[in-house]
Parts: C-alpha cells; structure tokens; sequence
C-alpha cells in the first residue's frame, strides 16, 4: 500500500496505527517513517525471523510472560486492549465500551480461537451487538433475518461477522466468505 501511504502523507497524518498483519509490511512501515510519520504497528501473529520489527509494535507473542496471558488474542483485540489502555491513561475510559460490540465480530470473523481473552471480549461485545445500537449492525442482522433481542447462535454470530469480513474484498483486500 505505497500510495496509501503517500495519500496519508500527503493529508498531513503525523501518526499511522494499524492492526492485524502489519507487521509483515515492513516496507510501507519504512516508507511513513521516512515520511515523519510515526508507526505504530498493532499485531497478533508470530514475527517470521529476520523481518526487521517495527519500533513501536504492540504484540502479546513478542514476551512469553504476556503471549502465555494473552496470546490467544486476535488482531481486533490487541487493537482493543491498546486502545482500553490510552482511553485509561486519558482520563476516558467509558469510551472503551463503545467499541466492544466491533471487537466481537472481529474477533469471530478472523476465527479467533476461544481462549480466555478472546472469550471474554466476544461476550463483552456480543451483548452491544444484541442491543443493535449501530445502524449498520442492525441492518445486517434484519438482512440475515436474526431477531431483535434475541440470543445469538454460534452459527448465527458467524454469519453476521461474515458480512463485515466480507467488505475488505470490495476493495481487493480480502477474500471474504460467502454469506
């Protein structure tokens, strides 16, 4: 994504966070810090050898300590608990809770493995995502003919994740799932 990065340059973006693979794009990476624009990379997969790492990457896998507490972590809830974290230090952390429902159906639309971190967070979220306080989630659920109010299914949460992993590949970006 050179241009990307030059568009982001371009507008002025003086701090670039991204999630979720990240840090396998080394190049981009280099290229925004060649432009002043400070990376920080937010990811959740091993670190192939001899990559160079970004200089402000948060990783659960990159310390035992805290991969074997939470390694199980998708690239959503890295994102997330970062985020809880700078909320917390701003003196904000009730805008955490907004986002929890987006953290659940990332979290089950890259198949994150049900362990402790994840679980908790998808149930956090899966709680916003019955209250269907987002437009787009509740046109999305009536489109899949999922009750208002009503307890999810595994298979259901499924399907409605699907959907928002599925829009990346408007763009070329992913190769979604067929709902």
């Amino acid at each position: 994504y050179p241009g990307l990065v030059e568009w982001f340059h371009e507008k002025g973006v003086g701090i670039l966070v991204t999630t979720d693979c990240c840090s396998t794009n080394a190049a981009e990476a280099q290229q925004a810090e060649n432009l002043g624009i400070r990376v920080v990379v937010t990811d959740h997969h091993e670190i192939a050898a001899g990559r160079r790492t970004p200089s402000l990457l948060v990783n659960p896998k990159t310390d035992p300590e805290v991969a074997t507490r939470r390694g199980d972590l998708t690239g959503v809830g890295v994102a997330a608990l970062l985020t809880r974290e700078l909320l917390a230090r701003a003196s904000r952390p009730e805008l955490c809770a907004r986002g929890f429902d987006l953290v659940a159906l990332g979290t089950i639309a890259d198949h994150g493995e049900l362990g402790a971190s994840n679980r908790a967070l998808v149930a956090r979220g899966l709680d916003s995502v019955l209250a269907a306080e987002r437009p787009g989630i509740e046109h999305v659920r009536a489109a899949l003919d999922l009750d208002d109010g009503a307890l999810l299914r595994p298979e259901q949460c499924r399907r409605l994740a699907a959907v928002f992993a599925t829009i990346p590949s408007l763009t070329g970006g992913s190769v979604g799932y067929d709902v």
